[in-house]
């Protein structure tokens, strides 16, 4: 009940002021996406390896 609380505060994560996943954590990081409103963040950087891996291969085109 209390992550659809935090859920509702805003369809932004970055307005939130809790973020649970990880996907929504690395891109806001990675961004730069990050405001005072955050209280807590959870990043389990082997959940995104993909999506750090798929970034790599983009750069080392050019």
């Amino acid at each position: 009940m209390g992550r659809n609380v935090v859920f509702e505060e805003s369809k932004d994560p970055a307005k939130r002021s809790r973020v649970w996943h990880d996907v929504e954590s690395y891109r806001m990081l990675r961004k730069g996406d990050v405001s005072n409103t955050i209280e807590g963040l959870s990043l389990d950087i082997r959940k995104v390896e993909k999506e750090m891996q798929s970034e790599v291969r983009q750069i080392s085109k050019f």
